[in-house]
């Protein structure tokens, strides 16, 4: 079908990356990399949430319902767990040698931040993981995350640091 399999385009924040959908389709979580300056947030970078139903309507810029922090610099990866109640989100600090990180490394982070998702137009921090390297000119590069059959156990490739992680939260 080419262009006409295109139904909806709507602003998505800055550099949209992923995005991963509720399974009762209700909700879309989309990873925002760049600083979204519009949403003030502790580090500028965000998780933004859309309503799918409003975003297949007639009226699709009205999907948008909220957003919160990533919890670290550059989101990548995502996965909703705990029956999805919680969302993890692979923080990659992917641009660590740009010059925010060289004047300000506090606020440069790879991790896997562990947002409460169930109010789900103001995701909350619950937990950072940061099992990775904190200088933040480090080679960390948490870029995704698979939810393990028991609905908890967390397994983030790290391209950066050559690793696979395999968390466990404790966030219940």
């Amino acid at each position: 079908m080419g262009q006409a399999s295109v139904i909806r385009i709507i602003s998505a924040g800055c550099a949209p990356v992923r995005a991963i959908e509720s399974s009762d389709g209700q909700h879309l979580f989309v990873a925002a990399r760049g600083r979204n300056t519009k949403f003030p947030v502790e580090n500028g970078y965000q998780v933004l949430v859309f309503d799918v139903p409003t975003l297949l309507s007639d009226s699709p810029n009205n999907g948008f319902l909220g957003y919160g922090s990533s919890g670290g610099t550059a989101p990548v990866g995502m996965a909703l767990f705990q029956n999805e109640t919680l969302l993890a989100v692979a923080n990659s600090n992917r641009f660590h040698a740009n010059c925010e990180c060289r004047e300000h490394p506090e606020q440069c982070t790879a991790n896997v931040a562990i947002l409460d998702v169930t109010n789900p137009g103001s995701p909350t921090i619950q937990q950072v993981v940061n099992p990775f390297n904190p200088n933040p000119n480090s080679p960390d590069f948490p870029r995704n995350i698979t939810v393990g059959p028991d609905d908890s156990t967390l397994y983030v490739p790290n391209a950066g640091a050559m690793k696979l992680e395999v968390i466990t939260t404790s966030v219940k």
